[in-house]
């Protein structure tokens, strides 16, 4: 697993950011060319700050490898390449139903998650968690929490910025690193989601639950869909009453198969994005 870029720093990413958008510019100066040392036959992208030039330049370094980009987030959620900016021989693949059918890209049934991020669970200390950015849900989340509270439950919600140059409001707090964030939900019954709008697929929040042996409360109505889905460990707000949640919470939760967990591995996911069929090997309806 590489990084795309070389520096990491403040300055640098300042300046990588400088050269990517001046068309004149070397912009393979800030690849990292580690990678060169190796000969794949398939390589896996994953989109955030991805630009066309880049994976221009790993079509030119490794013609003989199948290039698939994934997106980890719905399209226009991120900074990310838009599907249509994408270089053709390149196979895209989105989570989300919603998104597949919009832009004609291929979708992906399992989310992964890194079992060098588990931990043991351990001794409650909260009801639910929300760790994550406000994306336009800040006010719903404070009003929520204040409704689960009134319900006698014990609630952590951390909630952050979109970014540096965000507006800043006074519920916000500092970003933690992920680590925490795991130890957080260790020590938590229940992890919650707030979908996007039209979302449809499984997210990171939803899969910790699962690998996490955690509990899942979700806004997504499509979890039912999901091969991890059961009605003992996901309760879906607007669709359950909210006052059915302590009741809900005072059960442990069911744990999953473990053939379920390896399906959402990096290995299950490779197994499926390279196995899988697609006339010509590009992306579809594109």
């Amino acid at each position: 697993m590489y990084h795309p870029y070389i520096g990491q720093g403040y300055i640098a990413r300042v300046l990588r950011e400088i050269c990517f958008r001046c068309a004149f510019l070397p912009k393979a100066l800030f690849y990292n060319k580690k990678m060169l040392r190796e000969h794949p036959k398939y390589i896996v992208v994953w989109d955030p700050l991805i630009t066309a030039d880049f994976l221009m330049w790993l079509m030119k370094s490794f013609p003989s490898a199948q290039i698939h980009f994934i997106y980890s987030n719905m399209v226009g959620r991120a900074k990310h390449l838009a599907p249509d900016g994408i270089p053709n021989g390149i196979r895209v693949w989105t989570f989300d139903g919603y998104d597949s059918r919009r832009y004609g890209i291929n979708i992906y049934h399992c989310y992964i998650y890194f079992r060098t991020f588990m931990k043991p669970k351990r001794n409650p200390e909260y009801d639910v968690l929300f760790i994550g950015r406000d994306k336009g849900r800040g006010e719903y989340l404070l009003d929520l929490e204040n409704h689960m509270r009134s319900l006698g439950l014990v609630t952590k919600f951390i909630i952050t910025a979109d970014g540096k140059l965000s507006k800043k409001k006074g519920y916000y707090q500092n970003e933690i690193p992920y680590s925490e964030v795991i130890d957080y939900a260790t020590r938590s019954r229940a992890i919650l989601n707030i979908a996007m709008e039209n979302q449809r697929g499984v997210t990171l929040r939803d899969i910790e639950s699962v690998f996490l042996n955690t509990k899942l409360i979700t806004t997504n109505k499509h979890i039912v869909d999901a091969d991890f889905y059961n009605p003992e460990n996901v309760f879906i707000l607007d669709e359950q009453d909210i006052t059915q949640l302590p009741g809900f919470l005072s059960t442990d939760p069911v744990p999953v198969d473990s053939s379920l967990l390896r399906k959402h591995s990096i290995d299950g996911m490779l197994d499926e994005i390279t196995r899988s069929e697609i006339p010509g090997g590009f992306t579809c309806d594109r």
